[in-house]
């Protein structure tokens, strides 16, 4: 009988969670070892009942199943009450089997009963004891659990700090330095194309000065040359064998250079006015005018070449001005190309730390949600192990109260008396 009182475990467990099963294994395993405690208890009992197995054997024989336990007959000397607590403890799972118990302890030895009573006793607060023992041990198990799940909503938060964190890193300091960076690469790339263009007009304006002065120069040194040669030409009028033809000759040469003069060499006009003057009087054949005419001429000279030295010391400093501004403009370009590059290289490292932080947020979100699914499925995992704690308790404490109330029963001499003769 007392293998009846024994729960037997379900054939397989379910897959769906370790942990529930892992505590529905220990669940068992504690029934198992109160069932085991019990029976041991009762075992003790049915070897001091003489005549117990006996009396086994013939209920055996006669082919009765669980439901051939000892009916009880409501004498006339028992309340109703008791009657009513007699039909309750029968539809208990171990009431039933602990009245067959009582009853065969009733009729095969007198005296035992008071030994299943003090068993019982010793029984239920044994399961008393292993049901504090099971709560401390499920309180501490508890504490773990809880302090577990701290430590995971701590990573949690943590998760969703750094996630917060780098999201306001990207757009509060990545994306903003790489649009200023955008900028400022933009600024660079306007003044590179203007200096460009500034480096090409001081090229392109000091080969037309330097072409304008080669004019110029090559006008100059024409004139003088033409000076020259009127010189040498007056000089021989000196002489006393020159001839009219020489005159007119000169005088016609000086003529033609006054043209030529007067066209190109307006800041000497006044000397080349009187030169053509002094031409058209046509009075060579005096010496006096000669002479005159040859200073003039000399004169001119010495203006044109002055002139010509002007159009040289005005050229070496324009060439070294514009050397100068080609050196600047030249030193802006490389300033304006290295900060080119260093903004472009901002950008870069900008976009690759947006990449990391993006990627890191990627990896973190990842680990946030699988931390909070591990936090979901633990919170189902130990409400799953408190419901069997709850009613694993539960269920010994209600056995423990049948057990209790068969006591107070056995304890009732009209009950046992009753067991004595009314067994079958």
């Amino acid at each position: 009988f007392f293998f009846l009182m024994i729960r037997r475990p379900p054939r397989s467990t379910q897959s769906r969670s370790s942990a529930a099963s892992d505590v529905y294994k220990r669940q068992v395993s504690t029934q198992s070892t109160w069932g085991l405690l019990f029976s041991m208890r009762t075992a003790k009992l049915l070897l001091l009942v003489v005549g117990l197995l006996a009396t086994i054997d013939l209920v055996c024989a006669k082919g009765k199943k669980k439901s051939d336990q000892v009916a009880l007959q409501a004498p006339s000397d028992i309340s109703s009450v008791d009657l009513k607590k007699i039909e309750q403890l029968k539809e208990t799972r171990w009431g039933g089997t602990l009245l067959s118990l009582a009853g065969l302890h009733a009729k095969t030895s007198a005296g035992t009963i008071e030994k299943l009573i003090r068993a019982l006793n010793a029984l239920v607060n044994e399961l008393e004891s292993n049901a504090k023992t099971e709560s401390k041990r499920f309180d501490q198990k508890s504490a773990i659990n809880q302090v577990r799940g701290q430590e995971m909503q701590v990573k949690i938060n943590e998760a969703t700090a750094f996630i917060a964190q780098t999201k306001q890193k990207i757009q509060g300091t990545l994306i903003p330095r790489k649009k200023s960076a955008e900028f400022k690469v933009a600024q660079q790339q306007k003044l590179i194309k203007t200096k460009l263009r500034e480096q090409s007009d001081v090229i392109r304006d000091r080969g037309n000065e330097e072409q304008g002065f080669q004019r110029r120069v090559g006008e100059l040194q024409k004139a003088i040359n033409s000076l020259d040669q009127v010189s040498l030409m007056l000089e021989s009028l000196l002489k006393p064998d020159a001839s009219m033809i020489q005159i007119k000759a000169a005088s016609k040469q000086l003529k033609n250079l006054h043209e030529t003069l007067a066209s190109k060499h307006l800041a000497e006009m006044p000397m080349i006015d009187v030169l053509a003057n002094l031409a058209n009087s046509q009075n060579f054949g005096r010496e006096d005018t000669v002479r005159e005419v040859i200073k003039v001429v000399q004169d001119l000279r010495s203006k044109v070449a002055e002139s010509l030295q002007k159009e040289e010391s005005e050229e070496i400093s324009s060439k070294s001005m514009s050397e100068g501004r080609l050196k600047t403009i030249e030193n802006e370009l490389t300033e304006a190309k290295n900060q080119l590059m260093e903004y472009s290289k901002l950008i870069s490292d900008t976009d690759k730390q947006i990449q990391q932080a993006e990627e890191n947020i990627s990896t973190k979100t990842l680990d946030l949600d699988n931390m909070k699914k591990m936090q979901e499925e633990d919170k189902e995992t130990w409400r799953k192990q408190t419901e069997i704690h709850q009613t694993v308790d539960a269920d010994i404490m209600k056995q423990v109260e049948v057990i209790k109330e068969c006591q107070e029963l056995f304890k009732n001499k009209d009950f046992v008396n009753y067991l004595k003769t009314n067994i079958q």
